[in-house]
């Protein structure tokens, strides 16, 4: 995870505005993905429930946002050995170009290059899904945690433009310090926001919720560049 987007091209450090700390290391972050269990736990989840939202799209090309990316390495695993890899177009959204870079490499190694675009910019904004939303599968993974906590309702009323009519939003929360309470109003704002709950479940150590919404509504994509959330001070590992 961290902050990304508008298309191509790297952001400058003077517009990093609403990204929380900027010199951020997120490539120390991402470690935590070889290290920790917890989230080693989080990505094995995340990558089955991308695995049945694919099974569950319907035949022909099948659209994925991902928001905060980072190298991308949930989606990439979950499209290996899929039947509908073929299906797939991707844009991965992050921040940190050092990840996008090994993501691309990670991307270009399972010979997903062709379907799998990271783009460097900034993923608060909406202008950075322009051109591929509304999409059959956004995810939203090691976000909400991360975000102020008066954004949790903006950045769930953009995914309502940002997920197509029978899409599905895949989120997670991380359950420890106040997150159980967070995850239950997440769960309680998608279904007010005309989301279904398809399948939401812990983790094996309970460290995280990992969640797969449909999306029953339809939504307009704004005119403007509307920021959907702004980054908390100091990331954390536990969102």
């Amino acid at each position: 995870m961290a902050g990304a987007g508008a298309a191509t091209g790297d952001v400058p450090a003077q517009e990093l505005t609403g990204l929380g700390d900027a010199a951020m290391d997120w490539v120390a972050w991402h470690e935590g993905y070889e290290a920790s269990p917890a989230l080693i736990g989080r990505l094995r989840a995340v990558r089955a429930h991308i695995s049945r939202c694919l099974d569950a799209s319907p035949p022909g090309p099948v659209s994925i946002l991902s928001v905060c990316a980072g190298d991308g390495q949930d989606l990439i695993g979950a499209l290996i050995g899929h039947p509908r890899a073929a299906d797939v177009r991707a844009r991965l959204i992050e921040l940190d170009p050092r990840l996008a870079e090994r993501g691309r490499d990670a991307a270009e190694g399972a010979g997903l290059a062709e379907r799998i675009e990271f783009a460097v910019g900034d993923a608060t904004r909406a202008s950075a899904y322009r051109g591929l939303a509304p999409a059959q599968i956004v995810l939203v993974c090691g976000v909400f945690g991360n975000i102020r906590s008066e954004d949790t309702v903006s950045l769930i009323e953009g995914l309502g433009f940002l997920c197509a009519r029978g899409g599905f939003v895949l989120w997670t929360r991380g359950l420890r310090r106040g997150g159980a309470a967070h995850a239950a109003r997440i769960r309680s704002l998608l279904i007010e926001s005309g989301f279904e709950e398809a399948s939401v479940e812990p983790t094996a150590d309970g460290s995280f919720l990992v969640g797969t919404s449909r999306h029953l509504g339809e939504s307009p994509f704004p005119s403007g560049d509307a920021r959907l959330f702004t980054f908390a001070d100091r990331p954390r590992w536990s969102a």
